[in-house]
């Protein structure tokens, strides 16, 4: 409640005329938003770019947010659409996160429970979460979406399904889909990684 107020109070500001609420706004969801659009475009260009859209698209519709709401859902809505109209097609995934957000790397890896796989099957976490970001990248949109939203960005079940506008059952199932699928693609990279290791004895 104290954060819609805040936000709601920044926004009153700047409609108010006071642009440097704008500025503070920004600042209170850059690494969130940013994190979000890397999350999304997985290439540093497109992930500031449509970080920069994104704001640009919330100035000019800021007067139609509803205050009753809290403020980072939708602008989360804005960024999400924004990117489903301009990037869905481009598919540019390569590239890293720019020095700033290093320490936002540590949210791409879901965590090992989640993923059912066994402590023990990690000899390498830098190499397994590189592995689990790659795989996180290819998924379709319909099951990365949710596992971003859930994980990454710790949205509740509800939250996501207002977000993507789908019914919380659809979301549930999805985010155990996605799972299922990561796992098996954890597994096949680990069955590939023990007869790579086996050949060369």
């Amino acid at each position: 409640m104290i954060i819609l107020k805040e936000d709601k109070c920044l926004i009153e500001k700047y409609i108010k005329g006071e642009s440097q609420a704008i500025e503070e706004l920004v600042k209170r969801y850059i690494n969130s938003l940013y994190h979000l659009s890397y999350s999304l475009t997985h290439e540093k260009n497109s992930a500031e770019e449509l970080f920069q859209e994104t704001w640009i698209k919330v100035i000019e519709n800021i007067e139609t947010y509803n205050h009753r709401n809290h403020f980072k859902p939708w602008l989360y809505t804005i960024c999400i659409n924004t990117y489903r109209d301009k990037y869905r097609k481009e598919k540019r995934w390569l590239g890293r996160v720019k020095d700033y957000f290093t320490n936002q790397e540590k949210e791409y890896v879901i965590n090992n429970y989640t993923l059912s796989i066994p402590m023990e099957d990690i000899v390498e976490k830098k190499e397994q979460e590189k592995i689990i970001k790659n795989y996180i990248k290819i998924l379709e949109d319909k099951y990365r979406l949710p596992i971003i939203l859930f994980y990454f960005q710790e949205m509740t079940y509800q939250e996501i399904a207002e977000l993507l506008k789908l019914p919380m059952g659809t979301v549930k199932s999805r985010l155990n889909t996605a799972k299922k699928k990561l796992r098996k693609m954890m597994e096949v990279n680990d069955d590939e990684g023990k007869r790579t290791r086996k050949g060369t004895w």
